[in-house]
Parts: C-alpha cells; structure tokens; sequence
C-alpha cells in the first residue's frame, strides 16, 4: 500500500515509514495520549484537588524563599490557597498538628498563622 500525506499527531512532522503509523515517535505518542488524558482529568475532582495542591505549594515555595515563615490564614486565602487541602499530616501532640505540603512542613497556630517548620 502507498501512503498518502499523513503527518504525526501532535507535532505535525511528514511520517514516512508503515501505513498505519500516526506518529514521528514514542515521544510524540507519549505527549499526545497526556495532553488528550489531561483534558479528561481537569474536570474531575481528582483534576481539581491536584491544581489546587500544585498552587499551594507554589505559594509556600514563594514565601519560603522571600523570608516569611510566618503568615495568616487570611493573607494566604486572598493568595488562593486552600489550607485544608494538604499531602499529609503527622500528629505530634495532641494540641499540635504538622502539616505537609509536598516538601514543605507546616503548623497552624492558635493565632489561625500558618508557621513554617521545615522544607525537605
């Protein structure tokens, strides 16, 4: 069989090679079929929970490095971040709870501030 003008799915390039073929390489397949499946998680809870973890670790990077290791709930909610959305907890005492963000560790203390501990 002849091949007509076919081009790679997601990067456009001419595909030379079997008939069937759709793309240029495992690299194109691989990025196509994540941005196709990406658009189908958005949507999803799942999609929405990992967004807002991704925007709350990066608001925790930006004070982390600016110095600011102690902010109030209320500074950080005008930021977008969703404080009761965190990767894991660790109980230390009953009164003190330790929050994780990713590599970022965190307490909230009685004053509703969210106070470092320690990035990993």
């Amino acid at each position: 069989m002849e091949r007509k003008n076919t081009y790679c799915l997601d990067c456009g390039i001419h595909l030379s090679g079997r008939v069937d073929k759709k793309f240029c390489s495992s690299i194109c397949r691989t990025s196509y079929h994540n941005s196709k499946n990406k658009s189908k998680r958005i949507g999803t809870s799942y999609g929405k929970i990992a967004i807002q973890l991704r925007i709350n670790r990066k608001i925790l990077s930006e004070l982390y490095k600016s110095g600011n290791h102690q902010v109030t709930l209320k500074d950080l909610r005008k930021k977008k971040f969703a404080p009761e959305l965190f990767t894991g907890l660790h109980k230390k005492t009953a009164q003190e709870t330790i929050f994780h963000c990713f590599d970022f560790h965190f307490k909230i203390n009685e004053k509703e501030e969210l106070v470092f501990i320690y990035k990993e």
